[in-house]
């Protein structure tokens, strides 16, 4: 009975969305011999292992078997129970804001705390700890901090072409936004700090950015680079 169940459950899912036990809907109780039968379907050809408690159904082209997209392989690592509990960043996020064309093996996680690098399919995973609080509306913001902060990484460009991207994007926030994007980067280093403090100074006028200024080292200067911001010796930014 529990078998057919499962074979029922299975059937149903569409190919290369990636599950565990859990998302079968089943007895809790019955999560050993469900995991078995699972396994046992891995054994068969029926089913892929992506990782210990991930599977998939694989949709096979002419060229083999295809691995589910990036965002299914880690949606788990994103979301919780409705909850958003990590966010893209890194290269992956690079390749989303159009700041590179790179496409990367490597994929990086935003997360509230420390966690060790694992591997899921063709991917290593790295997480990278985010000291501010990870919610659906800070996402975009943080992720916008994150280019920011690591600027000199983003492959295939060049910093002025990523400050303009960015600065258009952060120009673009409604003025709460602004403000709030303002207050997650005093959680940042202070590169970051003084880098977007000088692009809101200059295309933000309507942003105080004092808190950010005054959390900085008057005496520390930041090797960033660039030349498209002419406010950027106010911020020692070289």
């Amino acid at each position: 009975m529990l078998a057919r169940s499962i074979k029922t459950r299975i059937d149903e899912m569409p190919q290369n969305v990636v599950f565990s036990y859990r998302d079968l809907n089943l007895d809790e109780v019955a999560g050993a011999t469900i995991v078995r039968t699972l396994n046992r379907m891995v054994e068969r050809g029926e089913l892929t292992k992506l990782s210990k408690g991930r599977y998939y159904k694989p949709r096979v082209s002419s060229f083999g078997s295809m691995l589910p997209n990036r965002e299914e392989i880690i949606k788990d690592l994103l979301w919780s129970n409705g909850r958003t509990i990590g966010y893209i960043t890194g290269y992956l996020l690079f390749l989303q804001m159009g700041l590179t064309t790179q496409v990367p093996n490597i994929l990086e996680i935003g997360i509230n705390g420390k966690k060790n690098a694992i591997k899921r399919g063709i991917y290593k995973i790295r997480f990278v700890n985010q000291y501010n609080k990870i919610t659906s509306a800070n996402v975009p913001l943080l992720q916008l901090l994150d280019c920011l902060k690591y600027i000199r990484n983003i492959p295939d460009t060049t910093i002025d072409k990523s400050i303009e991207l960015l600065t258009n994007r952060i120009a673009a926030l409604e003025a709460n936004k602004k403000n709030r994007l303002v207050a997650l980067g005093l959680n940042y280093q202070p590169s970051v700090r003084a880098l977007l403090g000088a692009i809101m100074e200059q295309y933000c006028l309507e942003v105080n950015v004092a808190a950010l200024k005054k959390s900085l080292n008057p005496v520390s200067t930041y090797k960033i680079g660039t030349n498209i911001l002419t406010n950027a010796k106010n911020w020692n930014i070289q």
